[in-house]
């Protein structure tokens, strides 16, 4: 049976017109009391031994407020081992078209030297699993060029990759229904594309 595992961070700097989900904005961080407590709920759902997740989704609020600390605790304590990826417009380079908020945020310094500790276009290996991505050229907060290095890092290291770049549509499109954003049955196609491209990449059938 396969397992999933959320958590949530509600923190963020700002509530976004979209967003229905618990937050608490106006925060500059995560409080330390609330990684500790999802360690200890972690532990409490597995107290013999790791959960190991086959997914692991870090929603919000805005996850990236979170210390890279943190982060490596939650996952370390996890486990996961995911079989597949799926990225919607991810944060990808520290360099020029770095979306810089989240840079400063995980180096804790404003030093470009800091952040770039943090960039993911040269640490892809062939070990990754297979990667769905998808984002829009109209994207003003996270350039597509991000999600372009990331293809060509994923290509270079013989990853299995698919990617879709929709013309329109702002960050945090999300699903592109009403709800979230403008809404759009083209963008929102991507939905259907990563499902089939679950089917097509393990052989089961998708009704």
């Amino acid at each position: 049976m396969s397992l999933g595992l959320y958590l949530h961070i509600p923190y963020c700097f700002s509530k976004c017109r979209y967003c229905d989900f618990y937050s608490a904005p106006g925060q500059r961080g995560v409080p330390p009391e609330y990684p500790d407590a999802l360690l200890r709920e972690l532990h409490r759902f597995a107290p013999d031994a790791p959960l190991r997740p086959d997914t692991i989704y870090f929603g919000g609020g805005t996850p990236s407020l979170l210390t890279p600390g943190d982060v490596a605790r939650l996952i370390e304590a996890a486990q996961p081992r995911p079989n597949a990826v799926i990225l919607g417009y991810p944060v990808v380079t520290a360099g020029q078209y770095a979306h810089c908020g989240s840079f400063v945020q995980l180096a804790g310094s404003t030093d470009p030297a800091a952040q770039q500790v943090f960039g993911l276009e040269d640490k892809i290996t062939p070990q990754m699993p297979p990667v769905f991505v998808w984002t829009t050229m109209e994207d003003a907060t996270v350039p597509v060029e991000n999600t372009l290095m990331l293809v060509n890092a994923l290509h270079r290291a013989g990853v299995p990759c698919e990617a879709h770049l929709f013309e329109k549509g702002v960050h945090g499109t999300s699903i592109s229904t009403a709800e979230v954003d403008q809404p759009s049955r083209h963008r929102h196609h991507w939905v259907e594309l990563a499902v089939e491209w679950l089917g097509d990449t393990f052989a089961f059938s998708v009704c």
